[in-house]
């Protein structure tokens, strides 16, 4: 078999979505398994939708996936001369025709009474007609589809067919010029030398259009592979528009990529080597099987991410915390300092934006308190006062004990005083415990909180 080449092609008419990632995870795992070549090509003849920002979140997207294609990106539309090249090939094969969809207010008789007749098939409504077209009217050109059936042996459904009386004679190029979907994508496959066209089933309805078309033009047609979608935890198609979709939305969410690309694995692949532990994309290209690609939807769900991401912060090291705060927030060596002392504790949470506001309060930012936290100070002021004193005569490495002491001397819970102390140091009720509170900040900016 010729070398493995695969390609992941969106459309700039939104963001990245969440599926279209798993679509290009599995086809990068699939083409760095077989020693291959992951292409990207931006779709993008789509005129009227299509626009540059979402191109560059597409390229950002990967990127931060860590999704690296092994060419030049692909335009579309910097390839129209080709595909019209190539529709105007198959009319002179007689494969396709010229169709005049957009004169419906010319009669057949008024065209039929002009000089130099010229044969056109229409669709669906004039085929086979002798008709001279006058020179302002600007056709399409469609496919002839021919008697039969389309069948494939899909990677992932298997054998699929459609009776090509259910397929229309499709446009390939528009009546101003510009490709449609199906042709550019097959002739851009070609060009490509795409081997194996791995995506969405949504597109599963395309594919009989799609190999008529490599039929038409005499090429190799590839191996199609179709996964199936994924849904939300309520077994709703995710959606563009609907909130936390697109791969952006997970980034500005506080997750890590690596846990992203962990869990998308885990969307309809059963891995019969890997199991249900958590792969790096570079233990999985190893292993990755089209095989193994189930052949029902996937659901989403959150829960199992923030477990996934959780376990990928913990893992971390105390330095690719600090750099992943750094990121966030300009840390001098006194805040970095004081995180150290911490990053056991603060790290233990689910996100990355849950880390940065464990992580603040050791900062020098200014100290926020929340509405919880103003109310139980201000309406403890001899509990404050006292806790003042405590913390003015502490020995820090005995915290626990002396601050057991303090308690039993004043007659008082833990669970009375404790929500005050971290009220004052960190500005909200409930949070880390207060021995890593204490040791983090140090005794002197303990005091100075009293104060703000």
């Amino acid at each position: 078999m010729s070398q493995v080449i695969v390609r992941f092609a969106p459309s700039p008419t939104g963001m990245l979505h969440i599926g279209g990632a798993r679509t290009a995870l599995f086809n990068y795992l699939f083409a760095k398994k077989n020693n291959g070549k992951f292409l990207l090509r931006i779709e993008d003849t789509d005129l009227a939708r299509s626009t540059e920002s979402a191109k560059v979140a597409i390229i950002n997207g990967m990127k931060w996936l860590g999704l690296q294609w092994d060419e030049d990106v692909v335009y579309q539309m910097t390839r129209q001369e080709k595909h019209k090249q190539a529709a105007e090939i198959m009319v002179k094969k007689g494969l396709a025709y010229y169709a005049y969809d957009n004169v419906e207010e010319i009669t057949a008789e008024k065209l039929t009474a002009q000089k130099n007749n010229k044969i056109y098939r229409y669709n669906p409504k004039w085929r086979n007609c002798n008709l001279t077209i006058p020179d302002n009217i600007k056709p399409t050109i469609r496919l002839k589809i021919p008697s039969g059936k389309t069948i494939w042996q899909d990677m992932i459904k298997g054998k699929i067919e459609f009776s090509n009386n259910e397929i229309e004679d499709f446009v390939l190029l528009r009546s101003d010029g510009v490709p449609t979907y199906m042709l550019a994508v097959v002739v851009d496959d070609i060009d490509m030398k795409i081997t194996h066209v791995i995506r969405g089933d949504d597109h599963v309805s395309n594919t009989p259009k799609q190999i008529l078309l490599y039929e038409a033009m005499k090429a190799q047609i590839p191996f199609f592979g179709h996964i199936p979608l994924i849904y939300d935890i309520n077994g709703q198609k995710l959606s563009k528009r609907k909130s936390a979709a697109a791969v952006e939305d997970y980034e500005k969410m506080g997750y890590l990529p690596e846990a992203i690309c962990s869990y998308l694995m885990q969307l309809g692949w059963s891995s019969k080597i890997a199991g249900d532990k958590l792969m790096s994309i570079e233990e999985a290209m190893k292993v990755f099987e089209v095989s193994e690609l189930g052949s029902s939807p996937s659901r989403f769900d959150f829960d199992k991410l923030d477990f996934i991401n959780l376990q990928y912060l913990q893992s971390k090291s105390t330095d690719q915390i600090i750099e992943i705060i750094s990121q966030k927030i300009n840390l001098d060596g006194q805040e970095k300092e004081r995180i150290t002392k911490v990053c056991g504790e603060i790290k233990k949470t689910s996100t990355i934006n849950e880390l940065i506001k464990l992580a603040l309060p050791f900062t020098k930012q200014l100290l926020v308190r929340d509405e919880n936290a103003i109310k139980i100070i201000f309406d403890n002021p001899e509990v404050v006062e006292k806790l003042k004193i405590f913390i003015l005569n502490l020995n820090i490495e005995n915290f626990k004990i002396q601050f057991e002491d303090f308690l039993k001397a004043n007659n008082w819970k833990f669970s009375y005083v404790g929500p005050i102390l971290r009220s004052i140091l960190i500005g909200k009720v409930s949070s880390l415990n207060l021995s890593t509170i204490i040791e983090g900040l140090g005794k002197e900016e303990c005091l100075k909180r009293f104060s703000i």
